[in-house]
């Protein structure tokens, strides 16, 4: 299953991208600001992973997210910016 999620870096939903990617197999593309919230280190296992992508964007900004979107095209999309 191809995985949307946005605020992938920070504690609940880095947790949550390190189990789909490692535990499920499922493919991720984390969406996240990285605000002081967001902290990639907790997602080291998984950066080189085939079945995960990193962009770095504001969910605010429609044009971006609309372009990962249309380029991904994820089975869900998971919220926990």
């Amino acid at each position: 299953m191809k995985m949307f999620v946005t605020g992938g870096a920070g504690f609940i939903g880095g947790n949550f991208v390190l189990k789909q990617v490692l535990q499920e197999g499922n493919e991720v593309l984390n969406f996240d600001k990285l605000t002081y919230a967001g902290n990639l280190d907790t997602l080291k296992s998984v950066i080189g992973n085939d079945k995960y992508q990193f962009i770095q964007g504001d969910i605010c900004q429609r044009s971006t997210v609309k372009n990962a979107l249309s380029r991904f095209k994820p089975d869900v999309i998971i919220n926990f910016a």
